[in-house]
């Protein structure tokens, strides 16, 4: 679950983006998807796929309470085989799965993100693999946040 302040930060540069579509990747039990959901315009959308299907019922939940159903979709299942039927663009990925499987998901991600979307991948060191990865590819400026566990932000060029 990511700390107040980087939920902050999530809400703040969703905002920034006027992000009317967003994809996350591990929803949890909804901490992060409510900070983005909140930023996300009510005829808007926020997917959000969350592989395991406990903490996906409790997040529908805490969407539910906070009333934000309307333009939240949370999908219980494994990112790796929903992604492909996944259509873009969006304004907006936020990236909080197992780093294990960053690499994997890498290129579909910033392939379904419009020109000058962000994608925002948490539990990042600059100096891992993972960011490493994100500091070389050509399509991406990269800047990594000591917020919470490690934070990336990257904009599609």
């Amino acid at each position: 679950m990511v700390d107040e302040a980087t939920g902050k930060l999530l809400r703040t540069q969703a905002l920034n983006a006027r992000a009317r579509r967003v994809l996350e990747i591990g929803t949890g039990i909804g901490y992060a998807t409510l900070w983005l959901a909140a930023a996300v315009p009510p005829q808007g959308l926020l997917l959000t796929i969350e592989s395991d299907p406990g903490r996906a019922a409790v997040a529908r939940r805490h969407i539910e309470e906070a009333g934000l159903s309307s333009r939240v979709i949370v999908i219980a299942g494994d990112a790796r085989r929903y992604l492909h039927k996944v259509s873009g663009p969006f304004d907006l990925v936020f990236q909080d799965s197992e780093p294990g499987i960053y690499a994997e998901l890498h290129d579909k991600l910033v392939a379904l993100l419009r020109p000058g979307g962000a994608l925002i991948c948490n539990h990042i060191r600059e100096g891992s693999e993972a960011a490493d990865a994100l500091a070389a590819d050509p399509r991406l400026m990269t800047s990594f946040l000591p917020t919470g566990d490690g934070l990336s932000l990257s904009i599609t060029l």
